[in-house]
């Protein structure tokens, strides 16, 4: 009878191991849940305040671009993607299609004085973005309004800075864009090649002739200044303040 109760008691204390043991484990496993879900709210919250940070930072760059198209366009909207075809003569004056003046007309872009537009090139999105990035961009008056529709006219001078670096075949379209842009203080002009200093040449004079066909300068831009028969190439290394400017006034230091 005493080894029926002792096994009968060592069968007791077995089973209340068990059930201590079964209810420590769900103690921590409920502690273990509560952890997690502090953890999940945590890093909920800390994603939500990131996204609340991020869409604020989205708005005032929004903003900024905003205010910063308002003052690079004075509020005139026209941005197209046109077929670049070649024209003659000296300068950087482009040629659109009668269409552009139809649509910067009612806008009053008359008042804003001189018409200026960006014109660039981009380089097409890859497998990971389909965002063209910027290759190379200029700037220019216009000449007339009489191009074919759909293709904007460029000028030696325009097509050699927007072209020149470009080691692939210039683009079938590029992009172009009414803007405002400062008056021009100061530029700098860096010849390109060799052969400026062994000739009797007023270059300050020839400079002088040849910035008269042009309304703006874009840091990169190239300069053609014709003297005789001969043809001396430029490059505009700098412009102040901006890197594209209308026209400065024809000075020389």
């Amino acid at each position: 009878m005493e080894v029926d109760l002792n096994s009968r008691n060592a069968k007791w204390n077995r089973e209340q191991k068990k059930r201590r043991e079964q209810a420590r484990c769900k103690i921590e496993a409920e502690r273990q849940k509560r952890v997690a879900a502090a953890k999940a709210r945590e890093a909920l919250e800390s994603l939500q305040q990131q996204k609340r940070v991020e869409r604020l930072a989205e708005s005032e760059r929004q903003a900024e671009q905003l205010l910063e198209e308002q003052r690079l366009t004075g509020g005139i909207k026209y941005v197209q993607e046109l077929r670049p075809f070649p024209t003659v003569g000296d300068g950087d004056k482009i040629t659109l299609p009668v269409s552009a003046l139809e649509a910067l007309n009612p806008q009053n872009a008359l008042e804003l004085g001189v018409f200026t537009f960006e014109l660039w090139v981009t380089e097409m999105g890859t497998e990971l973005s389909e965002v063209g990035t910027v290759k190379r961009r200029t700037h220019a008056g216009v000449l007339e309004f009489v191009a074919e529709e759909g293709t904007v006219g460029l000028p030696p001078k325009v097509a050699a800075s927007l072209f020149r670096q470009m080691k692939e075949q210039p683009p079938a379209t590029i992009h172009v864009r009414f803007v405002q842009l400062e008056q021009g203080k100061f530029a700098r002009l860096q010849p390109r090649g060799d052969g400026f200093g062994d000739r009797q040449i007023d270059l300050k004079h020839l400079l002088e002739c040849a910035l008269q066909t042009h309304t703006t300068l874009t840091e990169g831009d190239v300069l053609f200044v014709r003297h005789g028969r001969e043809t001396f190439e430029w490059t505009c290394v700098h412009v102040k303040q901006w890197s594209r400017l209308k026209k400065i006034r024809s000075g020389w230091s």
